[in-house]
């Protein structure tokens, strides 16, 4: 991460602070999801080898009612986990924009002037949307990715270090594709955003002035430059979509080649009895398991670019000052006397409208 990007996620650390219980009860609910998830197909592969044994219809009860417990309690902190996460991303929004609210009533008249409404409209609502996906539910799928790798494959490598090589060997490729195509969908969701604001800032400014439209009989010509700007912006959601597309097929691609040579290599190992059935079947659930995590890596990564590249553009009203502001410590007083106007001058931008009253 570089240094721009570090400053610009800087702007979450109040927000993400003053939650911080939520946060906390939050990662452990993740984590107490993907421990007892994970026991699931442990509990199956003792299951299925306890049929070489003279096994009683009680023991596979019981098997069976662990696995429906590790479910029930995985369900219930996976609840906990949306209501903690979830719940602090969304009072982060709330603050975020009450905040950026309250910014854009310091800023003055000539500021307003250069930024065309729809655009603050736009930032204000899709942009600020978007960084609360990345806080939400880009946060809580990426821990429950990282915690699920990191007690997946310990798991996985118990059962059969040769079998977690190979089917680690297609992760390499995923990661390069995660790289490439997270780059290119913040690149390409910049474009959208700006698009936004533009039809946004045409829609408001039509609003305001249709007197102006009208008198001027200018409907259908807007109506047609709506519809274009409307085009583009369909442009560059399908520009998006078709890099954004290709990324689940080859996840599943590669995820199927993984399984394809896990299956063919551990049903080998099963058949001349140097891998028992049980761990055979527990370990494809766990690759199973590192699928979708490895997909959802992808929307994460997706999250992420779309939140950064909407940060930057909140950032770039919050940096704005007005050109005349109170300096720190100004004391308001009442003002008596009188005011007299002698040699004023008027400039709007560069232009001198008024000068020498």
């Amino acid at each position: 991460m570089n240094k721009g990007n570090r400053s610009v996620l800087w702007l979450l650390k109040p927000y993400l602070l003053k939650y911080k219980k939520l946060w906390i009860w939050g990662f452990v609910s993740v984590a107490l999801t993907d421990i007892f998830m994970l026991a699931n197909p442990w509990l199956l592969k003792r299951a299925i080898d306890s049929l070489k044994e003279n096994v009683t219809t009680i023991h596979l009860a019981l098997y069976a009612g662990a696995i429906l417990c590790a479910t029930i309690i995985s369900s219930v902190f996976r609840y906990f986990m949306r209501q903690t996460l979830i719940v602090a991303s969304r009072k982060i929004e709330y603050d975020f924009r009450n905040d950026f609210f309250t910014h854009l009533l310091t800023l003055d008249r000539p500021y307003y002037n250069k930024r065309p409404t729809g655009d603050i409209m736009a930032r204000a609502t899709s942009d600020i949307d978007a960084v609360r996906n990345m806080v939400g539910p880009g946060i809580m799928n990426l821990s429950s990715t990282i915690i699920t790798l990191a007690m997946a494959l310990p798991l996985m490598i118990t059962i059969s270090p040769k079998l977690t090589l190979l089917s680690m060997t297609t992760m390499p490729v995923i990661t390069l594709l995660v790289l490439f195509l997270g780059r290119e969908v913040e690149k390409r969701y910049t474009k959208i955003q700006e698009q936004y604001s533009n039809i946004t800032a045409d829609a408001q400014e039509n609003f305001s002035g249709i007197r102006v439209v009208k008198a001027y009989v200018q409907e259908q010509a807007e109506v047609d430059n709506f519809s274009d700007m409307n085009l583009i912006y369909i442009k560059r959601n399908m520009s998006m979509i078709k890099i954004w597309g290709m990324f689940f097929p080859a996840i599943a691609l590669f995820g199927g080649v993984a399984l394809i040579m896990v299956v063919w290599f551990g049903g080998k190992a099963v058949a001349l009895g140097t891998m028992t059935l049980g761990s055979f079947v527990a370990f494809i659930s766990y690759l199973l398991m590192l699928i979708w995590p490895m997909a959802s890596l992808g929307w994460v990564i997706g999250l992420y670019q779309r939140g950064k590249a909407s940060l930057i553009r909140l950032k770039e009203i919050l940096d704005a000052r007005p050109v005349v502001a109170d300096k720190p410590g100004a004391i308001s007083r009442k003002i008596i006397g009188k005011i007299k106007l002698q040699g004023l001058r008027f400039a709007y931008d560069s232009s001198e409208i008024l000068k020498g009253i």
